[in-house]
């Protein structure tokens, strides 16, 4: 079990990193990049031809029952106490608002993991605007 954690926290560091070093934002791309697909953590890179790679997938603990056997799992965990996630914000939000909500939603989830508390965050301002705006 330990080494499970470990391996998970890892997992989720190397997203963060690579969140926050600007991975999803890469202008010589000819395309956006896709949230968890494009990252070096993915089992499953976009137009890899192996969807039944997900299964392996150290985040598809986070994918709710119901929607592990989408095209993509990963882009339906629930990255908000509202329930946005990576599909829902990828419509909806602007990268900001994912990437903010993405970046919170790693914070709790290492937090609760390494037992910091981090997993107690609240939204940031830009996700509370997100929320409202969609509600209203």
């Amino acid at each position: 079990m330990l080494n499970q954690q470990q391996d998970l926290a890892k997992v989720l560091e190397t997203e963060l990193r690579f969140l926050d070093n600007g991975g999803y934002r890469n202008p010589d791309m000819w395309r956006p990049q896709f949230i968890f697909l494009d990252s070096p953590t993915c089992v499953h890179p976009a137009g890899s031809g192996r969807p039944e790679a997900c299964t392996d997938c150290p985040l598809i603990g986070f994918v709710p029952g119901a929607r592990r056997s989408a095209p993509v799992p990963c882009h339906h965990i629930p990255l908000t106490k509202e329930g946005f996630t990576v599909d829902s914000l990828s419509r909806w939000g602007t990268q900001e608002e994912l990437e903010n909500a993405l970046r919170g939603w790693l914070l709790a989830k290492l937090g609760a993991l390494d037992g910091s508390g981090r997993s107690q965050h609240e939204p940031s301002p830009e996700m509370e605007a997100f929320c409202n705006r969609m509600a209203g």
